[in-house]
C-alpha cells in the first residue's frame, strides 16, 4: 500500500514502521532488478513460440542468446530452401 501511495521506506521507518520499511525496500529492490532484466528481454521475439521458450529457459543469458540465434538461422535457412 505504501508503494502505491508513494510513501518511501525512510518515511515508514520515521513513523515507527520498521518492518514495513524493510518489506518495501525489498519490493523496490526486486522491482529494480526486474526492470534491468526487462531491458534485455527484447532480444528474443516473445511472440514466436520457440524463441520465447528458449528465452525463458533457466540458462545464462549468453546461452539463451545463442539458442535464439540458432533458431533464427534455422528459420532463415528453411525459408531460403523453400524459395529455391
Amino acid at each position: 500500500m505504501a508503494r502505491v501511495v508513494g510513501v518511501s521506506p525512510e518515511r515508514l521507518a520515521e513513523a515507527g514502521r520498521d518492518a514495513a520499511a524493510v518489506v518495501l525496500r525489498e519490493i523496490l529492490r526486486q522491482q529494480a532488478e526486474g526492470d534491468g532484466q526487462d531491458r534485455e528481454r527484447p532480444y528474443a521475439d516473445m511472440s514466436d513460440r520457440l524463441e520465447r521458450t528458449a528465452w525463458e529457459m533457466p540458462l545464462p543469458i549468453e546461452d539463451r542468446k545463442l539458442i535464439v540465434d540458432m533458431l533464427r538461422e534455422a528459420k532463415a535457412q528453411g525459408r531460403h530452401e523453400r524459395s529455391a
